[in-house]
């Protein structure tokens, strides 16, 4: 069976701070490094996907809506759900303010320099930007489609089934958009468990050291 994870493919966080964010696969280590010895991705996705734009809409405002806030970062392959779309978008070696271009590698990742790092940054968003002013400008139809897919935002299932008011479009297949909400339901519940958990310890330790929690209506 022939590898699914390549660079370009359109992936979808299920865990951690990006949860429900997609990004772009842009090197895979399937065999762990000996830095990570789990499987784990280079990726870069959006923080902030740009908004609905019309034509009645000035230039000045599609500007602003075009606006995207991305990310690059490691992520274990168990927390990413892959999809059908692929796109073209060169986020793998970009080319930041200086002139210089810079390789998307455990190297960048793992360099501490803030003006670096903001400076991939700005240089993602640019190509990220303009990936989206020109979605259906791509090499192929099926760029065109992942390109597309990659700059709307996720639209989670409620508990009824149904889109959220705030989504603004579904994602590629119903069954993934199911899998996927189950897992961000899954995991907010665990943690309000564990929160839930330490909170109740902490007032069992503060009743043995003699303690009183006072509520804002206990008049003191």
């Amino acid at each position: 069976m022939g590898k699914f994870l390549k660079p370009g493919r359109v992936v979808v966080v299920t865990s951690g701070r990006y949860a429900g964010k997609k990004a772009v696969i842009v090197k895979c280590y399937e065999e762990g490094t000996n830095q990570r010895k789990f499987p784990h991705a280079i990726v870069a996705g959006l923080d902030r996907a740009p908004q609905k734009i019309t034509r009645k809409m000035s230039a000045r405002k599609i500007k602003k809506r075009s606006h995207v806030k991305p990310f690059y970062r490691f992520m274990n392959l168990n927390h990413i759900l892959p999809t059908r779309y692929v796109t073209d978008i060169e986020v793998k070696k970009v080319d930041i303010e200086s002139g210089a271009s810079i390789e998307l590698n455990e190297e960048t990742l793992g360099n501490e320099d803030a003006t670096l790092r903001a400076s991939v940054k700005a240089a993602l968003k640019k190509e990220f930007e303009n990936g989206y002013q020109t979605q259906n400008e791509r090499k192929s139809a099926k760029n065109n489609e992942g390109t597309k897919f990659l700059m709307t935002r996720l639209a989670l299932l409620s508990a009824g089934g149904r889109p959220r008011p705030e989504g603004r479009a579904r994602a590629d297949d119903g069954r993934a958009n199911e899998k996927l909400t189950r897992i961000l339901v899954f995991r907010r519940a665990r943690n309000q468990r564990v929160r839930d958990r330490a909170r109740a310890l902490g007032n069992e330790g503060a009743a043995d050291r003699g303690v009183t929690h006072r509520g804002p209506r206990d008049g003191r």
